[in-house]
């Protein structure tokens, strides 16, 4: 835990991978660690893994304050737009639903936007809604 002080945001990134995310330890301690580095750190990229870690740990949970998070971060453009799609990708990890516009293997336009106009052009909001609506219905109103 003593390199997620580090000054070196690389280091910092891959110790959040490596201790939360799903491919890695998965400690269930950390999640909240995680959390809170996605709310804090002051680098975009550590920020991600550590959203990417946390989500991970609600995996197939349908939670509906987790969903409800990762909603307002997709649907708020002062977010940066790999954060946003990252959010989007969670949502159908915690929701373990399926979803007709995203693949995980095949969804390399969704890592080549330059703008969020361009993400929101690619997201099938009535299947985001959908979701949304059936685990997290207030989070829409």
């Amino acid at each position: 835990y003593d390199l997620l002080d580090s000054l070196d945001e690389v280091v910092r990134e891959t110790v959040v991978q490596t201790l939360g995310a799903s491919t890695g330890l998965s400690l269930p301690e950390f999640k909240e660690t995680a959390y809170k580095m996605w709310l804090e750190d002051e680098d975009a990229n550590v920020r991600k893994a550590a959203l990417i870690a946390w989500a991970s740990y609600y995996g197939g949970t349908k939670n509906p304050a987790v969903l409800k998070i990762l909603y307002k971060i997709l649907v708020d453009e002062s977010y940066p737009i790999d954060h946003r799609r990252t959010a989007m990708e969670d949502i159908f990890t915690v929701s373990g639903e399926p979803s007709n516009f995203y693949n995980p293997f095949k969804s390399r336009q969704f890592y080549m936007l330059s703008s969020h106009a361009e993400l929101n052009e690619k997201i099938d909001w009535n299947e985001i809604k959908a979701i949304m609506k059936k685990y997290a219905p207030d989070v829409l109103f």
